[in-house]
């Protein structure tokens, strides 16, 4: 199954081992069943809270109630303008385990987990990718997250930030895309074998939950994004574990697709992180970092 993500430029996330700055001094790091490392939720936090959580709960990480549900949310350093992460098919929160801490030193930094991930709920049906970026909005909403925001997502979380900039356009100062999932995905698939198209649906469904079809249709329809600053940084290392036929094949139009994401607003480019693979953000995290710092400081 790795080789198989490495192909499609790795339709969602890795394990990342936490560093020191992951969890603070203080904070105890644990694992939950994903196997996904966190700060421990704050012991000020009530799941059946409504209350606005405090700095200091959003700092150690807390639960926000969404309607009955909880979503994991945690927040790091102070600012005008929040950058808030999203993270890759399968990945939770901590997937930003490097860029977060860096990031909160100039401002502030979010990072949280999808529905049916690390520490949130379970979504009540199947969600498309409307239902995720929705989520995230009103978990914002709910800890007191308020606008601007510079939304920053990886792979999948691609696909999710960029429909929630069509949904949420005015709360965005900045989008950036982290070798994202083209909108053309589909079309990509349509040129591996058809075991493999299935096998990769099969990965990311499992990973997700996610109704797949609806969201690759909502993102096929999406509006473009007029003038919102938007980055997309690609990989510029091929994957080392799969068949070079195959990459030949379906690189020139990841690449392309990724290229027509940064042509969605007329203040779009894209940029080739050439010493990365699909993670970008460990691998290079400085320039994911001196990315988002540039969109904060224009916002």
């Amino acid at each position: 199954m790795t080789a198989v993500l490495a192909l499609m430029a790795g339709f969602g996330g890795r394990p990342s081992e936490p560093g020191p700055d992951h969890a603070g001094a203080s904070d105890a790091v644990g694992t939950d069943g994903n196997g996904s490392f966190h700060p421990p939720v704050s012991a000020q936090t009530d799941r059946d809270a409504r209350l606005t959580p405090s700095p200091q709960a959003l700092a150690a990480g807390t639960l926000v109630d969404v309607g009955g549900r909880s979503v994991y949310l945690r927040c790091v350093g102070t600012g005008d303008t929040s950058v808030v992460f999203e993270a890759g098919a399968g990945a939770s929160s901590s997937s930003w385990w490097r860029v977060l801490p860096m990031v909160g030193r100039f401002t502030r930094a979010c990072a949280y987990d999808r529905a049916g991930r690390g520490r949130s709920d379970r979504p009540p049906s199947t969600p498309t990718a409307f239902d995720v970026a929705d989520d995230l909005h009103t978990a914002l909403d709910a800890a007191g997250v308020k606008p601007p925001y510079v939304l920053v997502g990886h792979s999948l979380g691609g696909l999710y930030a960029r429909l929630y900039a069509s949904r949420h356009r005015a709360a965005l100062a900045g989008l950036v895309l982290v070798d994202p999932v083209p909108a053309a995905a589909d079309e990509i698939l349509a040129v591996l074998p058809r075991e493999l198209r299935s096998l990769i649906r099969t990965e990311i469904e499992a990973r997700e939950g996610l109704d797949w079809d609806a969201s690759l249709r909502q993102l096929r329809e999406a509006q473009p994004l007029g003038d919102l600053p938007l980055v997309v940084i690609a990989a510029g290392r091929r994957p080392t574990s799969a068949s070079g036929d195959l990459l030949d094949r379906v690189g020139p139009l990841w690449r392309a697709g990724q290229e027509a994401l940064a042509g969605l607003s007329s203040n779009g480019r894209l940029v080739v992180a050439h010493r990365s693979g699909h993670f970008v953000q460990e691998d290079e995290p400085e320039l994911v970092v001196e990315t988002i710092r540039r969109l904060v400081e224009k916002g």
